[in-house]
């Protein structure tokens, strides 16, 4: 863990201290800063990332810059947006929080490099998220950079040639259910559930689409008959559910039931 001191010089001029241990080199590594606020940027990127000294010598260079940082952009980013409803900014708030802030936040966004994007990358990988998560994250952080240079912040994304980790390996493969499997879902489920279930194998729907259906948007006697999907189940900055609008706009759709399904129905 970095730890930061206050000194005071023999002027009278106030220092602020940087301490850490990088497991390369020996002893104790140090720097010095006047302002505080870039001492605590500086703590929180080395207890973030674990850099070592070249590396942390190359933040410090870059705090000292100043100007707005990579938590600050992301957050204008997040706010900006003004095509995604608010469960989905949500979870792009705390996807930052999570997964960005940590590593980069308090570092300059004009100073953040290729090689930091990869290095937090590699870290990623270590804490044991998917190839899938790192990606959507990874595509957070290069859209607010993105945005960043719009705003003019700098000049270039940093993240446009970091190589990302496979989002597929060998197994991940679509796996379909068999009509044998859900025969035996179907044996072991309260007879209660058994509509329920067999709606979603034969529709392919989502779950929030599912149970936000109302009466009125199944059609059972039109030909074919019908079910209209314009609702699911989201969650509102609180996290709390409510019935909003589908996930896209390519989610708003009729689908047409076979006749066995609207008998059941």
């Amino acid at each position: 863990m970095a730890s930061i001191e206050k000194r005071v010089r023999g002027d009278g001029t106030v220092a602020y201290r940087v301490t850490w241990r990088d497991p390369t080199q020996p002893g104790r590594q140090s720097m010095t800063f006047d302002d505080r606020r870039q001492a605590e940027q500086t703590i929180k990127l080395l207890d973030g990332s674990g850099q070592p000294l070249t590396l942390a010598i190359e933040v410090a260079n870059a705090i000292r810059q100043g100007g707005p940082t990579v938590e600050d952009a992301v957050r204008e980013h997040i706010d900006l947006l003004n095509r995604v409803g608010e469960d989905p900014r949500s979870g792009y708030r705390y996807r930052a929080r999570d997964h960005i802030n940590p590593h980069l936040g308090a570092l300059p966004v004009k100073a953040l490099t290729w090689h930091q994007v990869t290095l937090w990358i590699r870290d990623l990988q270590t804490k044991g998220l998917s190839n899938k998560s790192i990606a959507n994250i990874h595509g957070l952080l290069s859209a607010a950079m993105n945005t960043a240079v719009r705003l003019g912040y700098r000049t270039d994304n940093p993240c446009a040639a970091v190589r990302l980790p496979r989002t597929q390996r060998a197994g991940d493969d679509m796996v379909v259910l068999e009509p044998e499997d859900l025969d035996l879902i179907l044996d072991n489920l309260l007879e209660h559930y058994r509509p329920f279930i067999i709606t979603l194998v034969g529709t392919g729907l989502r779950f929030g689409e599912a149970t936000a259906l109302h009466v009125e948007d199944l059609s059972l006697d039109a030909h074919p008959p019908t079910i209209r999907i314009n609702k699911a189940w989201k969650q509102d900055g609180n996290r709390q559910p409510f019935i909003g609008a589908p996930k896209s706009a390519r989610s708003r759709r009729t689908i047409s039931l076979s006749p066995d399904l609207a008998e059941m129905l």
